[in-house]
């Protein structure tokens, strides 16, 4: 799949991105449980899309990396496409 591609409340089947911006892990705690969650920015070359890292995925890549969502998904928050692995999808290094 490529990032031109994807639309918002879709599935991802696989997904490889290029990180270009990466924003620090925050810690949260609300109703449905705690953990860390981390933000950024990658690219294909089709264009740029909003992803997002939970729990032990966060802090395991750099600017740069190349990183891969399977069976992931696509919403939008905050007015912006992301895309992330959700419960059921995995995530990896290229």
């Amino acid at each position: 799949m490529k990032v031109s591609e994807i639309k918002p409340n879709q599935s991802v089947d696989t997904l490889e991105l290029e990180i270009t911006s990466l924003n620090d892990t925050k810690e949260f705690d609300g109703p449905n449980g705690s953990g860390r969650v981390q933000d950024g920015v990658g690219k294909d070359k089709t264009g740029s899309v909003k992803f997002t890292l939970w729990h032990d995925d966060c802090d395991t890549v750099k600017l740069g990396d190349k990183i891969v969502f399977k069976e992931g998904w696509a919403k939008t928050y905050q007015d912006e496409l992301q895309v992330s692995t959700g419960k059921g999808g995995k995530f990896s290094k290229a």
